[in-house]
């Protein structure tokens, strides 16, 4: 599979390249920053379970990643209680 930016410099909702190398390699070589939406990509069930959000996977991979509401008044979330979920689930430190 051939796979092509068109030139984004960012995808919203990126949870879905999880499992494919291809797109992961492509994402960090070109700098492609990902937006990631814990609450909605849970509510979507874009991912099954909160232990699925690849958050840690893909900055340890070295992907360039942005914490977002997508909807605040949908989702039901502030953009602080989705750090802080990131922060409860990841049990993040200052170097990550």
């Amino acid at each position: 599979m051939r796979f092509f930016s068109l030139g984004a410099t960012r995808i919203g909702h990126g949870v879905g390249m999880k499992n494919n190398t291809e797109v992961m390699n492509h994402a960090k070589k070109h700098n492609i920053l990902i937006e990631m939406c814990p609450t909605s990509n849970i509510q979507t069930k874009a991912v099954a379970a909160f232990s699925e959000f690849p958050f840690i996977e893909f900055v340890n991979y070295g992907i360039a990643v942005s914490i977002n509401t997508d909807n605040r008044t949908v989702s039901g979330t502030t953009l602080t209680e989705e750090y802080h979920m990131i922060d409860r689930e990841f049990e993040l430190t200052p170097s990550v």
